[in-house]
C-alpha cells in the first residue's frame, strides 16, 4: 500500500456543500476502478431498497490508500493503485457496480488525517482501533496478517516481546500496530518512521533493535531494496484483520461494503494473493553463536536444557510460519499445483538447459471450455471443485519430469522437457480425452481446449508462451474440446 497521493479529492456522497467535485473528477477519472467503465459498471450484489437509493444519489466512491505498502498496496510512478488491496477493490467496485476513485496522499497520516476530514470516503483497508471507530466504520475482515518484529541477523530469536519493549521499535507513522501495542505494553519504545524502508534501514544500520509489520512487507522491502542483515525474529500476539474502513456518517455505504467483502470467493481470494506474495522467507538461527554463549556463560545443564526447549519450541513456531509463506510462494493454494511464480522460475531454468544442451522442450496450455457458465450455473464452490480435480487428473496423465501449473483462472500449463511437438500433440490428445470422459458430478460436460508448442532456440519466453497461446486460441476457433499445434 504506498506509492501513490498527490492529488486531494473531496467528494461528499450525501451532501450538498462541495463545489469543486466535478473538476477534480474530471482531472481524476482515469484513477477510477472499473470493471468497464463509468456508468456501465453491473451490480452483482443484491441491495435494499434504501442502499440502492443511496448509490443512485451518487457518481462515484472517493477512496484513500497507504500509498507505500507493498506488497498489499501502493500508489507507483504512473499514479496508480497497485497490490494485493488494489485488486481486492477492482473486485469490490464490481460488486457494488459504483466507480471508485483514488485520492492522493503522501503517506498514510495522510491519508487518516483527509478520511477524518472527509475528504474521501473510505480507506482501501484498515485495521480497528478505538482512536479510529471516533470517525470510522470496519467492515467484516477480507484479510488477515501476522505482525511480527524483524531484527538483524545477528541478534537471538525473541520468545516474548515483554523482553524487547525497552528497545527502540520501528513502526510507520498512523500503523494501527502503535495503538494495538501501546495499550499492551504501555513501556514500549516506539519509533514512528515515514515508511517501511526507513523502518527497516534503521534496523540494518544499528540506530533502532527492531522493525515492525507484516511477514510480505519486510520481505518485499528487505528483497528490493538489497538489505541482506535482516530476518524475521519474533512473531507478536496481534494481527492485522483488515476491513475496509468507511467513514461513520453513511450506514448504507458501509453495509453496502460488507455485501461487497461477503461475496467475495476463497477462489478470488487466493488468486490474488498467489500473484502479489511470491517470495521465499528463510529464518536463520545462528546455532554456534548460541553453543559460544552456552559454553561462556556455563549455566547449570538443567538451565541450558530448559531454555533450549523453549528456542527449539519457539524456532518451531517461526519455521512453519515460513514454510507456510514458502509453499504460498511456489504453490497455487487451490489446486496444490505450481502457480505463476514457480512456473517462470522453471521457465528460466529448462530454457538455459534447451540452450546449453540443445535438448527439445515443448509446451501445453489449456483452457477449461465454458468456464463461466459453470460459475453461474452450480456456484464458485462447485467451479472450485472442479479445477481441483482437474488438477488432479492432468498430474496423473504426465511424467515426473513434467510440470503442471495454473496460469490463471481456468488456465492451466504443462511444461514437457525432452519433449519435441510430436510427443506433447499426443500427451495433449491424451489429456484432453481423459478429461471429457471424467465424471465431474454436474449434467454441464467438462472439456478443454488445449494448444502445443514446441520451443525454438531463437525465441524469447515471451514468444513461446505467445505461440502456446496462438495455438489455445486456434483450438477455442475449431469447435474447441480439441488439440491444435502452432506452426511457424
Amino acid at each position: 500500500m504506498k506509492r501513490r497521493f498527490l492529488l486531494v479529492l473531496i467528494v461528499a456522497l450525501s451532501l450538498p456543500w462541495l463545489t469543486s467535485a466535478d473538476t477534480i473528477l474530471q482531472a481524476n477519472r482515469e484513477q477510477m476502478f472499473s470493471v468497464t467503465s463509468g456508468s456501465a459498471l453491473q451490480r452483482l450484489i443484491d441491495l435494499s431498497s434504501e442502499e440502492a437509493d443511496f448509490l443512485e444519489q451518487i457518481d462515484f466512491i472517493t477512496m484513500c490508500v497507504d500509498p507505500d505498502w507493498l506488497p498489499y498496496e501502493q500508489i507507483d510512478g504512473e499514479g496508480k493503485h497497485i497490490g494485493i488491496n488494489a485488486d481486492f477493490l477492482k473486485l469490490f467496485a464490481r460488486y457494488i457496480g459504483k466507480d471508485i476513485l483514488l485520492v492522493k496522499t503522501d503517506n498514510w497520516a495522510q491519508s487518516l488525517e483527509y478520511v477524518r476530514e472527509r475528504k474521501c470516503d473510505i480507506l482501501s483497508s484498515a485495521q480497528i482501533t478505538e482512536q479510529r471507530k471516533q470517525y470510522l466504520a470496519f467492515t467484516s475482515p477480507f484479510i488477515r496478517y501476522p505482525i511480527v518484529i524483524a531484527t538483524r541477523t545477528d541478534q537471538m530469536p525473541i520468545q516474548d516481546i515483554r523482553t524487547v519493549v525497552g528497545q527502540p521499535l520501528a513502526i510507520v507513522k498512523g500503523y494501527a500496530a502503535i495503538e494495538m501495542l501501546q495499550q499492551r505494553y504501555p513501556d514500549i519504545n516506539i519509533i514512528e518512521v515515514d515508511n517501511a524502508i526507513a523502518g527497516l534501514g534503521m534496523v540494518a544500520n544499528g540506530k533502532a533493535f527492531g522493525y515492525i509489520d507484516t511477514v510480505a512487507t519486510i520481505a518485499y522491502q528487505t528483497q528490493k531494496h538489497g538489505i541482506l542483515n535482516i530476518q524475521i525474529s519474533g512473531v507478536t500476539d496481534e494481527h492485522y484483520n483488515m476491513s475496509v474502513a468507511v467513514r461513520n456518517d453513511q450506514p448504507q455505504l458501509l453495509s453496502v461494503f460488507n455485501k461487497a467483502v461477503a461475496s467475495i470467493t476463497e477462489t478470488e481470494k487466493l488468486d490474488i494473493l498467489n500473484n502479489w506474495i511470491a517470495l521465499k522467507y528463510e529464518q536463520r538461527t545462528d546455532y554456534a553463536l548460541i553453543g559460544k554463549m552456552l559454553l561462556a556463560i556455563g549455566f547449570v545443564f538443567s538451565f541450558v536444557l530448559y531454555r533450549q526447549r523453549i528456542i527449539n519450541r519457539y524456532n518451531a513456531q517461526l519455521k512453519a510460519l515460513n514454510r507456510e509463506l514458502e509453499h504460498l510462494s511456489k504453490t497455487d493454494p487451490l489446486t496444490g499445483v505450481a502457480n505463476r511464480y514457480l512456473l517462470n522460475h522453471t521457465f528460466e531454468e529448462e530454457l538455459a538447459r534447451v540452450q546449453r544442451y540443445r535438448s527439445k522442450l515443448s509446451l501445453i496450455m489449456l483452457d477449461v471450455d465454458f468456464f463461466k457458465t459453470v460459475n453461474d450455473s452450480f456456484g464458485h464452490a462447485v467451479g472450485d471443485q472442479i479445477l481441483i480435480k482437474l488438477a488432479d487428473l492432468i498430474s496423473a496423465s504426465i511424467r515426473t519430469t513434467d510440470l503442471i501449473g495454473r496460469w490463471g483462472g481456468e488456465e492451466f500449463l504443462i511444461l514437457c522437457p525432452e519433449t519435441d511437438l510430436n510427443g506433447a500433440v499426443k500427451l495433449a490428445e491424451s489429456i484432453r480425452q481423459n478429461i471429457s470422459q471424467c465424471n465431474f458430478g454436474i449434467t454441464q460436460p467438462v472439456t478443454v481446449s488445449i494448444g502445443v508448442t514446441e520451443y525454438k532456440k531463437t525465441q524469447s519466453l515471451e514468444k513461446f508462451i505467445k505461440s502456446a497461446d496462438n495455438a489455445l486460441y486456434q483450438a477455442k476457433e475449431a469447435g474447441r474440446n480439441t488439440v491444435r499445434a502452432y506452426s511457424f
